[in-house]
């Protein structure tokens, strides 16, 4: 069992892998530091959509926020990682999910993280998991390890996803989308929504880890799945923490946030400041997540 004391944490460098068991998730260790979280006005004179105004004042006002060392997946959560807990828990079933059309998700029968709709192997994340499924997840890896694991917070999300940069995308601004098939499995030509007119080379998901890591080592924070945080969600950031701890509301909140694009994502919600506030119980074809851990 990995040690989890203080001076085990002094021995931690930014960057570097951290595993507590064969098959648990590998984490990258995150600096503690400052950023500025939200999206810039110059996203929304780029994009400029009326009906989209609402969206884009849920990523508002940005504010700094200053974030501690902690941890964070260096991929999504997988097919074989979640196999594991659903054997071990006896949750080989699942629900019916929503799956994505092309125009919009609609609820599938037969549907569950073990079929989303799409054929998917170990090496893929898992998806058509709930918020509490997710939640459900770390609880079994902390019981399992006897380190605790959870959700990141929405803040901690944004900070190691921007990776020291105040940009649009992980690999830059990119107004014009040349880039993003290069970086990012996003709705590209062969996704069936075609808003990006190139081919990343995955209609679905892609194995985690198939696209450039950002600059703190992190995969996948742009594209392939959705992933779900701690955070209930708030339709704005007035009165959000500065400190990057988990943004509480009413108990059992129903609304959690929703942070990263996946490969159902256009130009506007492919953005680093994106995020969107989804039922906790829903299940969908491209919503999974990454797990966290502190490291003191």
């Amino acid at each position: 069992m990995e040690l989890t004391t203080a001076a085990f944490a002094a021995t931690l460098m930014a960057g570097q892998i951290i595993q507590s068991c064969q098959t648990c998730p590998e984490l990258v260790v995150i600096p503690a530091g400052d950023f500025i979280m939200g999206a810039r006005d110059v996203e929304w004179r780029w994009w400029g959509r009326p009906d989209m105004r609402r969206y884009f004042d849920s990523q508002i006002p940005r504010h700094k926020v200053s974030v501690r060392a902690f941890a964070i997946g260096r991929y999504e959560v997988t097919v074989a990682q979640w196999s594991e807990f659903a054997r071990e828990t006896n949750r080989l079933g699942g629900g019916n999910c929503f799956f994505w059309t092309g125009k919009t998700a609609i609820s599938k029968k037969n549907t569950s993280w073990r079929n989303p709709g799409y054929e998917q192997d170990d090496r893929h994340p898992v998806t058509c998991v709930n918020w509490d499924d997710a939640n459900d997840y770390t609880q079994w890896l902390s019981q399992k390890t006897g380190v605790r694991y959870r959700l990141p917070s929405e803040a901690e999300w944004e900070y190691a996803a921007r990776a020291g940069h105040d940009s649009m995308h992980t690999w830059g601004e990119d107004w014009e989308n040349k880039e993003a098939c290069r970086y990012a499995n996003i709705s590209d030509k062969g996704s069936g929504g075609s808003v990006f007119d190139c081919n990343d080379g995955y209609a679905r998901t892609a194995p985690v880890g198939s696209f450039p890591a950002n600059a703190w080592g992190v995969f996948d924070m742009e594209g392939n799945i959705g992933e779900w945080v701690h955070d209930c969600y708030h339709p704005g950031y007035h009165g959000a923490p500065a400190d990057g701890r988990v943004w509480s509301g009413p108990k059992n909140c129903g609304s959690k946030v929703r942070r990263a694009n996946s490969w159902v994502s256009g130009p506007w919600d492919s953005r680093l400041a994106d995020r969107l506030g989804n039922p906790r119980g829903i299940r969908l074809s491209y919503i999974g997540f990454r797990v966290a851990r502190d490291l003191d």
